[in-house]
């Protein structure tokens, strides 16, 4: 059946060897008291700054240090047990970073990324607002929710999703996501609004008020970048999904980098993109937003980071066009909004969404309902929703809920899920197309209806 998708989109997670910045430069989202340094897949030891070692990302006693070592060689992939930190109190990482990528031995040294912005019923009684949830309707105008719905296992029931977040409201009405739910790193409290919105996207209960999330019945896994109050790494967050989901399984990273100026997808960091790719080769379904930098991802720029035929991490990424209640054409790309190019696999609404919501600014992110209460005056989070979540933070949980479905079916008819490549080619290919004079590649919205047509029956 899936012979009839293009070939290269079938193809397994890889890359080639990391060329060496002519020069390293501080920018802001960068750190310059931590150092990524990644040796060549063939040296053995610790390497040493001063009196400082660097400490391995992933090291000998990690449960993971097996398996990632199976991966990389089963799938010719880069060693993430070759990734090492280096810590410089004294700020010179940008100076520490150069002198290394004169070593022979070390691949590519360069500054860490920092984290950025992203982007029961209480009294009184919420309406239902589901039919406000458009971006669920059937193609061409949302996923079609509701078929894949009707299907057994539809609603997510045997399968997992990771968000990889930096905070949520774990009291909300409409979630059923238990407070102790978070298994890495620890609850920043920054944009809960954020987290809460992509929450119920994905996971807003079927309860006659509120909202309803793709995935009702799956397993909320929560991950958060911060290993401490001041220490971010995406990488040891997707490390902790690869040990803790399985094959069919989705890990939706909602995240982004500052790169060339502005917001790009988190794989341009090379330790992210490796573990990103041994996440794909476990058989786990990893979905990307390209954050929302408006950047052309084929621009030389990026020197083929985004290039097919240089390196894939096996991800779904995700862009963001225009919704059917916005001025723009729908699914055409937007001015100021995410990025674009040919590695973009698939879009979501980019604005308009209805999910649930916190009442952080002051209620600005609860512009759908907000009620004051005896208890809380100026407004309950636990009973906040939106209308206007938006951004590829937005449009990403709207694929993550696709796919997550799809998987959710093939293991219940067929005792197995789909591989990532074949799940990324079939949502390409059975989506609703982006309007073909548009120039901007964004990818097609999935079509639900479709998608099942092709991937789940026998």
């Amino acid at each position: 059946m899936l012979l009839f998708f293009v070939p290269l989109a079938l193809a397994s997670p890889f890359r080639g060897p990391l060329e060496k910045p002519a020069q390293v430069h501080w920018e802001p989202g960068r750190s310059a008291e931590r150092v990524i340094i990644k040796l060549h897949d063939d040296v053995v030891g610790i390497p040493y700054w001063g009196e400082s070692a660097a400490v391995p990302v992933v090291a000998e006693n990690h449960p993971l240090w097996a398996e990632l070592e199976r991966l990389s060689e089963e799938n010719a992939l880069p060693r993430l047990t070759q990734y090492f930190v280096l810590e410089r109190s004294q700020g010179d990482g940008e100076v520490v970073a150069e002198r290394l990528n004169e070593m022979t031995w070390v691949e590519q040294a360069y500054l860490a990324p920092e984290p950025l912005p992203p982007p029961s019923d209480l009294s009184p009684v919420t309406p239902d607002f589901r039919s406000d949830q458009q971006w669920l309707n059937p193609a061409p105008v949302g996923i079609d929710r509701f078929a894949l719905g009707r299907w057994p296992g539809g609603n997510g029931s045997e399968i997992a999703v990771a968000d990889l977040e930096y905070s949520w409201d774990k009291d909300h009405e409409d979630l059923d996501v238990p407070s102790d739910q978070l298994l890495h790193g620890v609850d920043s409290e920054l944009y809960r609004f954020h987290g809460t919105s992509v929450l119920g996207q994905l996971f807003g209960q079927a309860n006659g008020y509120g909202v309803e999330g793709v995935l009702s019945e799956a397993e909320p896994v929560m991950l958060s970048p911060f290993l401490t109050d001041d220490v971010y790494n995406v990488a040891q967050a997707i490390l902790t999904a690869i040990e803790v989901l399985g094959p069919g399984d989705v890990l939706l990273i909602e995240q982004q980098f500052y790169f060339n100026g502005n917001y790009a997808p988190v794989e341009v960091d090379p330790l992210i993109f490796d573990a990103i790719a041994a996440a794909t080769a476990a058989g786990i379904v990893v979905v990307e937003p390209t954050g929302n930098g408006f950047q052309d991802l084929d621009h030389p720029d990026f020197e083929g980071m985004f290039d097919r035929s240089v390196r894939d991490s096996g991800a779904i990424l995700v862009g963001g066009g225009a919704s059917p209640l916005g001025d723009g054409e729908p699914r055409t790309w937007q001015p100021g909004g995410s990025s674009y190019g040919s590695r973009i696999d698939a879009q979501g609404w980019i604005s308009d969404v209805v999910t649930t919501s916190n009442g952080e600014y002051d209620g600005a992110y609860a512009d759908l309902f907000f009620p004051a209460t005896e208890e809380y005056p100026e407004g309950d989070s636990r009973q906040a929703y939106t209308q206007s979540f938006a951004g590829t933070s937005a449009a990403a949980p709207m694929v993550a809920g696709v796919v997550g479905a799809l998987q959710s079916i093939c293991l219940t008819l067929h005792g197995e899920p789909m591989s990532p490549s074949a799940v990324r080619a079939l949502v390409t290919a059975t989506g609703s197309p982006q309007p073909l004079e548009d120039p901007f590649h964004i990818g097609p919205l999935p079509d639900g209806r479709r998608l099942l047509r092709y991937g789940a029956m026998p």
